[in-house]
């Protein structure tokens, strides 16, 4: 590791505490997921650290926040799609209640999916099993666009 890499490593492990801190505050998470969400953030910036070049008009904790936002984003969008999915699947069809598409029964979702293409049932099944589209990607060995174009169309045509 160059000594310039080094310093910038090191420079991102000492935001560790501001990123969690802003993390409790901001993204209104317990203690213990911001700091998860601080963690992730210091991986994912450790592992892109060449993507970053400090100018005045943007710093290593203005970067670090962008990063920190967008890992709670994604944990936020995990959860959600996860209990989507718990509510749809496993829920006793009689105890939805719930207005709009989240409302269908288990055996309404499972016709519905059923009646789409083999490509987009495999990728918006991996979604509600509580993937991301990172994952899926690897799973079914595709590109990243093509799970995320599948999704949308299984989306569209299910009335999601």
């Amino acid at each position: 590791m160059s000594g310039q890499s080094s310093d910038l490593v090191t420079r991102i492990c000492a935001c560790r505490r501001t990123l969690a801190g802003y993390a409790v505050v901001n993204c209104r998470g317990s203690y213990s997921e911001a700091q998860d969400s601080a963690q992730e953030t210091i991986v994912r910036a450790w592992r892109f650290q060449s993507t970053f070049t400090e100018t005045h008009e943007k710093s290593l904790i203005s970067w670090l926040f962008t990063i920190l936002l967008n890992v709670h984003r994604s944990r936020w969008r995990r959860r959600k799609t996860a209990e989507r999915a718990a509510l749809l699947i496993a829920a006793d069809p009689q105890e939805v209640d719930c207005e709009g598409p989240a409302s269908l029964h288990a055996e309404e979702l499972s016709r519905r999916l059923s009646t789409l293409p083999e490509s987009q049932r495999a990728a918006i099944v991996g979604i509600l099993d509580g993937g991301t589209y990172e994952g899926v990607a690897r799973q079914l060995r595709i590109p990243i666009g093509t799970v995320k174009s599948r999704i949308w169309r299984a989306r569209e045509a299910l009335g999601a």
